[in-house]
């Protein structure tokens, strides 16, 4: 197995005991509390870095630095899809930290918010779909439709 195969799949593992540990609740010998709202911006800072990293995978195949996998491409694409659905219930709490990057615009313009997200659900569940039935050579193209300026543009500090 390929030391760039190994690393993905190490990344993968960590990601997945990180959501599980965030999502649960699970509590490690009296941890320091931290407020509701650090708690809802983790959340939502998790979630973006995981989503970061799939998309990172399918831009790496777009341009040529990994290798164009069918599987791969569906697997990523199908992972952005269930996050993007993610996005409106962690941000339905208003919760606003120092450290957040979310604009108070996120909540004011909140249609708009949720419709970008569902847009771009929209993209990956078509990326995944051309996967399955024409392959990863012609599904890849479809990667440019992702706008992450949409949000990042209005809603993001």
């Amino acid at each position: 197995m390929g030391e760039r195969k190994m690393k993905r799949i190490k990344f993968n593992i960590l990601a997945m005991v990180f959501i599980t540990i965030l999502f649960s609740g699970i509590s490690f010998a009296h941890p320091p509390a931290i407020s509701d709202e650090m708690s809802a911006y983790i959340k939502r800072d998790g979630l973006m870095h995981l989503i970061r990293a799939q998309r990172y995978i399918l831009q790496e195949m777009l341009v040529g630095k990994r290798e164009l996998d069918q599987k791969e491409l569906i697997r990523a694409s199908k992972a952005l899809s269930a996050m993007f659905a993610m996005i409106p219930s962690t941000f339905e709490d208003r919760a606003m930290v120092d450290m957040s990057r979310a604009k108070p615009e996120i909540w004011e313009n909140w249609d708009d918010f949720v419709f970008q997200a569902d847009e771009l659900r929209k993209i990956a569940d078509e990326i995944a779909a051309m996967g399955e039935i024409y392959g990863a050579k012609i599904a890849i193209e479809k990667v440019r439709l992702f706008n992450c300026g949409a949000c990042h543009g209005p809603y993001r500090k």
